[in-house]
Parts: C-alpha cells; sequence; structure tokens
C-alpha cells in the first residue's frame, strides 16, 4: 500500500512487529503517544515553572526525557531489524 511519498509502508519499517495487516494499528499506537505527549509535556513543565520560578528545570526533564528515549531505542531493536 503506497503513502503520499510514494514508499510501500512496508519499506519504512511500519511492520515490524505484527506484519503487513497491523500498520495501521501501530500507526495508531504511535499516534496515541504522540497525543498523550502532547498533552502531558506542557502540563509538567507548566508545574514545574509554577514550583521553581524558572523554566529550566521543566527542559531538562524534557531533554532528559529524549535522551532516555534515545537510549533505549538504541539499546533495544535488534541490529537484524535495522539492517534489513
Amino acid at each position: 500500500m503506497p503513502n503520499l511519498a510514494g514508499q510501500n509502508l512496508e519499506d519504512q519499517g511500519l511492520n515490524i512487529v505484527t506484519g503487513g495487516s497491523g500498520a495501521a494499528a501501530e500507526i495508531a499506537l504511535i499516534n496515541s503517544f504522540t497525543n498523550l505527549a502532547g498533552f502531558v509535556s506542557p502540563t509538567v513543565i507548566g508545574w514545574l515553572k509554577f514550583q521553581t520560578g524558572s523554566l529550566s528545570p521543566g527542559l531538562y526533564t524534557v531533554a532528559g526525557t529524549l535522551t532516555l528515549a534515545a537510549v533505549l531505542v538504541w539499546g533495544y531493536i535488534p541490529a537484524k531489524l535495522v539492517n534489513r
């Protein structure tokens, strides 16, 4: 099934977990986490600014969370899934 860029979803690696028929579910799961992050991040940053009077702790929290996510992705995705 081609997308707007003209590539198959299978070529983009979206069927790694569930296969070709589950690509829509994987996209929906990614979208759900993105929407949740879009709500939680400003809430946490605002709460930390209120508690500390500065934006720095909130931005450090976001940076730390992104760093942790990158380490988890790099550490737990097998090379055979990346190099196919």
